[in-house]
């Protein structure tokens, strides 16, 4: 990326090519807003970008830049896209970076759920062991059931479950299947 023509371009407002993903403190995606952040400086180091909407900012080396695209000039205001080899990720007060292709966006990988994962593991580590609603005291028994079910129904372990007239009253998880060990690889939990 060309540092001298991108500091002609401080001030512009510019919208990012991939989109920034918005995150939730857990890390799940948030709905997408094609934000334009401001070029605040170009220096040594690199572009000072800011989203004035959230306050977040963030200096990006000139290595993850692709190139910028002029748009338009509205009451004295350019716009313009900046093409980035990077993924931006806005989650709580920091923005970070994934690398990527040229304007290429990453999928969001969304972390495991807390029960899954617990539950899963508590299977693996020991076979044979049934695992009750109430065996993971970490959480409340009932969003364990509600775990347990779903889990059942994907095919990711095999489970009894107790229903009375108003839904699932009990579960307790047997065993993991294929696909169950499959998730857990899946997610780095062992």
């Amino acid at each position: 990326m060309n540092k001298e023509q991108l500091k002609k371009n401080v001030g512009d407002l510019v919208r990012l090519i991939p989109i920034a993903h918005r995150l939730d403190g857990k890390g799940h995606p948030l709905p997408r807003l094609d934000d334009e952040w401001r070029i605040e400086s170009v220096t040594n180091e690199g572009v000072r970008l800011f989203l004035a909407r959230t306050g977040h900012g963030r200096t990006l080396g000139f290595d993850h830049i692709c190139e910028y695209t002029s748009d338009r000039i509205e009451r004295g205001m350019k716009y313009g896209f900046l093409t980035l080899k990077v993924q931006l990720s806005i989650q709580g007060n920091n923005v970070n970076v994934t690398p990527t292709r040229p304007g290429v966006p990453v999928p969001v990988r969304t972390p495991p759920d807390p029960i899954r994962l617990a539950l899963f593991q508590r299977l693996q580590a020991s076979p044979g062991q049934a695992v009750h609603s109430d065996h993971l005291s970490e959480f409340p028994a009932d969003e364990v059931t509600n775990e347990i079910a779903p889990c059942d129904a994907e095919g990711l372990l095999e489970a009894r479950l107790l229903h009375d007239g108003q839904g699932i009253r009990a579960a307790v998880a047997l065993r993991l299947k294929r696909g169950g060990a499959e998730w857990i690889r899946q997610n780095g939990a062992f």
